[in-house]
């Protein structure tokens, strides 16, 4: 009896398998399977032939690494999102860029890449998502194989066990088996967790130390010692150096008190020939002190490009470098440099020069978004390095390398910089994290002497305009126009008719220095609606005057506030100086 319900069994079993392959067969006749590894991870497409023999993608991916499967149909698909408007976009095409990366590519304009940092089995995935401009997120499908385990989520972040092993997701945003990857953000990660690291930035959410507040009253702690303690220097034997005269008087601008700041600088330093570029928006000398900037112009650019050779990272802490590259957006040194970096693994980088990379991004992103994003792939990997460098205790950080602390400046850079990414991304826990670094190391900043809280103060704070910086005001065929300057904002206007026309926002009766490059040559120069002559002593005058370096392109500029805004106008042509005699004598008529 048993042999025959047996037999019946294994009959049956037979006539399904039969109908069953049938139907796949029927289904998937004209459909071919393309299945290809890049070390850990696993590309699964289906390919579909046409009757005239052509070839095709279907809309159906997976893609798997280490627990983790990222997929795409008809019925769940790859969507790209504006606002609360959602649009499916189906895979076309794909490539495979290296041994360990490819690229899917959907309609509507939008690639995601898969890309690996080696073939070891606890290799990290990166998935980078290029956004049209017409969208702002793509959201990806994701599963965890059976038998993973979550340990730890929160909104842009996931913690799984897959086989005793533990991972954690990144990204800009995860929810629902969805993965969110933004213009901001376009980088998500997937990477191993070493149990035996002992501190998380998530840790710091939610402390005191690490909220907006502590970190509010330690910047403004930072700025107040540095004011008392720049007075009591001056009684010491050793000459206060080029940082500290600068740092103090930017802080004592910021409260309003420029004047006396400047007043309160000893002559012996206003005078010392071994001033830089540095305090000259402060202090005059622009002859001299502009050969210091055009020196750090070429500076900046043999380092980018030694750096873009050699794949070294140390360029990324010089200060202002993210200037210099949205100078020259175009440069192929610049170009090498970021992708470079951004595909690197960064094996053995330093904290500093995380810190460097994340602050040149954070700068990048506010001023150039596609250079920001050439480099955005490497943001992940500078946090880990940071993080993997701190010790939590008692709701303090400290930063160690190689068993070595990590000096004040050089942490708070660190914390810096973490903030920074933290708020542009939106990632709380980062942003907790580098308020927490700060607070731990600038706590006690009333101990500090001068020359670290005139150090710090530039690296921590970044919304003082009055401390000198380079401000990009226009590209004149394919050119920038830039200016270093202490003033709040600097407007450029070219008519195309024959006539410039500068407009420098700076307190009334003040006065600042202010050097401008890619100025071609022109015929007049108008200051208090008036035309002023090029006169090499125009700095100890009482009022605004300038000299022009034709062979540099660079208008010195003393700017002796009249109004709060002055006006400097350019004439280039006959008719616009017809014009601009025109209407500066209908001005003067109007004063009278």
């Amino acid at each position: 009896m048993f042999a025959k319900i047996f037999r019946r069994a294994i009959i049956l079993l037979a006539v399904y398998s039969i109908v069953i392959i049938g139907i796949f067969v029927l289904q998937f006749k004209n459909d071919s399977i393309i299945s290809e590894k890049l070390g850990t991870l696993h590309i699964v497409l289906l390919e579909s032939a046409a009757d005239d023999n052509s070839v095709s993608l279907k809309n159906k991916f997976t893609v798997s690494f280490n627990g983790i499967t990222f997929s795409g149909n008809d019925e769940k698909s790859v969507r790209m999102m504006t606002g609360n408007s959602s649009r499916a976009v189906s895979l076309v095409s794909w490539e495979k860029t290296s041994p360990l990366s490819c690229i899917l590519h959907f309609t509507q304009g939008v690639d995601i890449q898969f890309s690996v940092s080696d073939d070891t089995s606890l290799a990290f995935l990166n998935v980078r998502a290029k956004i049209p401009q017409n969208a702002d997120f793509v959201v990806i499908p994701y599963s965890f194989s059976v038998g993973s385990a979550v340990t730890a989520i929160s909104d842009s972040r996931i913690q799984v066990t897959n086989k005793k092993v533990s991972w954690e997701l990144n990204a800009s945003e995860i929810e629902d088996n969805m993965l969110v990857v933004s213009r901001k953000e376009p980088v998500a990660s997937y990477v191993h967790i070493d149990k035996n690291r002992s501190f998380s930035f998530a840790m710091a959410n939610g402390l005191d130390a690490a909220s907006e507040t502590a970190y509010i009253n330690i910047i403004e702690d930072l700025k107040n010692n540095l004011i008392s303690s720049f007075p009591q220097s001056l009684s010491d034997t050793t000459p206060i150096s080029e940082q500290e005269a600068v740092s103090y008087v930017a802080v004592m601008a910021e409260k309003g008190r420029y004047n006396e700041a400047v007043d309160a600088v000893p002559p012996s330093f206003k005078k010392n020939t071994s001033r830089t570029y540095l305090s000259a928006p402060y202090f005059n000398n622009l002859s001299v002190t502009s050969e210091s900037l055009f020196r750090q112009m070429q500076y900046y650019s043999d380092m980018i490009q030694a750096a873009a050779e050699a794949g070294t990272y140390d360029v990324f802490t010089v200060k202002n470098l993210a200037d210099y590259m949205c100078m020259h957006p175009g440069s192929s040194a610049i170009h090498k440099l970021l992708q470079s970096t951004a595909e690197s693994e960064l094996e053995g980088i330093t904290v500093q020069q995380a810190s460097g990379i994340l602050s040149v991004y954070a700068d990048l992103y506010e001023k150039n978004s596609e250079l920001a994003a050439m480099l955005s792939g490497a943001a992940g990997k500078c946090i880990s390095k940071i993080e993997n460098s701190c010790s939590f205790d008692d709701s303090r950080i400290t930063i160690a390398e190689k068993g070595t602390l990590l000096s004040v400046i050089n942490a708070a850079g660190a914390g810096d910089a973490l903030l920074r990414y933290g708020k542009i991304t939106g990632n709380a826990d980062y942003a907790a994290g580098g308020r927490l670094i700060l607070y731990s190391y600038l706590k006690d900043s009333a101990s500090f002497d001068l020359r670290t809280l005139s150090e710090l103060y530039p690296a921590v704070v970044h919304t003082n305009m009055y401390y000198p910086h380079y401000e990009i005001m226009a590209f004149d065929n394919g050119q920038a126009v830039w200016a270093w300057t202490c003033a709040n904002n600097i407007s450029y206007e070219n008519d195309n008719a024959g006539a410039i026309t500068l407009a420098i926002d700076f307190p009334l009766s003040y006065t600042h220095y202010v050097i401008i490059s890619g100025i071609q040559q022109f015929k007049t120069i108008y200051i208090y609606n008036m035309a002023f002559r090029s006169d090499y002593r125009f700095e100890t005058y009482n009022s605004s005057g300038y000299v022009y370096r034709q062979d540099r392109s660079t208008l010195l500029l003393k700017s002796r506030h009249r109004s709060e805004i002055e006006t400097i106008r350019l004439i280039y042509t006959e008719k616009a100086a017809e014009q601009s005699d025109e209407i500066h004598e209908e001005e003067v008529g109007t004063g009278e």
